[in-house]
């Protein structure tokens, strides 16, 4: 199987994931020569693919029989397109996507074995730094969330923590909070984990008004407000 740039794939020996970022069959007439600052930057012989770890960072060069595609996000709505070693010139446009996903647990890291289609899961945040919204022919785009997360403790004890960013995700691991009035050592590794994270406030940033209205229409209508509440998060549509 053809591997392309931005894929997703599994060493076939266990030793972890990571994103395709040469292939050989893509690789320009003029390749880079040799580089000692990044050995992914030799030419690429055929049967040669840069791989970038997921999760280390860590660059090199394998064979692609090596490795097992995890997931492809080429194509969305709209795309033009066309067909893969084909005489046919004619191009198309993608009209829809079918998208099938497996998980994994953000606590345990222990994989489900099996697949599941994209609608039967949810954003576990209803609001995301950098979403772009829409409210009364406004667009705009969330430039900061105030989020009230949960950290468990390895003894089952349930805390709750504030945060401005949207750095908290389910499955991290955090320091435990001082208790007051307690001086207590810091541990070494972070023990406690987010098993929750709720957004409660937000700030956005209002850019445009709906263009296909009438300028005298348009110009009367008001731009939301800049900060929201949890309350007021049901009046925004999120564009994702």
């Amino acid at each position: 199987m053809p591997f392309f740039p931005e894929d997703i794939v599994e060493h076939l020996d266990g030793s972890g994931r990571g994103i395709i970022a040469r292939t050989w069959s893509e690789q320009p007439y003029d390749a880079p020569v040799d580089s000692l600052d990044d050995p992914m930057m030799r030419p690429l012989a055929k049967g040669e693919v840069g791989v970038q770890d997921q999760f280390t960072g860590l660059r090199r060069i394998v064979s692609d029989s090596t490795l097992r595609l995890v997931d492809r996000s080429l194509f969305v709505r709209g795309d033009i397109c066309k067909k893969t070693r084909s005489e046919d010139a004619q191009s198309g446009a993608v009209l829809n996507v079918h998208v099938q996903i497996q998980v994994r647990h953000a606590i345990t890291n222990m994989s489900v074995d099996a697949w599941f289609e994209r609608e039967e899961f949810r954003p576990h945040q209803s609001l995301l730094l950098g979403d772009y919204v829409l409210c009364e022919n406004w667009i705009g785009q969330v430039e900061e969330v105030f989020n009230e997360a949960l950290m468990v403790s390895p003894t089952a004890q349930m805390q709750p923590v504030y945060e401005l960013g949207g750095r908290f995700s389910v499955g991290d691991k955090c320091f435990p909070l001082p208790e007051p009035d307690q001086h207590t050592e810091k541990p070494k590794e972070p023990t406690d984990i987010i098993v929750k994270v709720t957004p409660v406030a937000a700030a956005i940033s209002w850019s445009a008004v709906n263009q296909s209205l009438d300028p005298s229409q348009a110009q009367h209508i008001p731009r939301p407000q800049r900060f929201w509440s949890v309350n007021d998060f049901p009046r925004v549509s999120i564009m994702r």
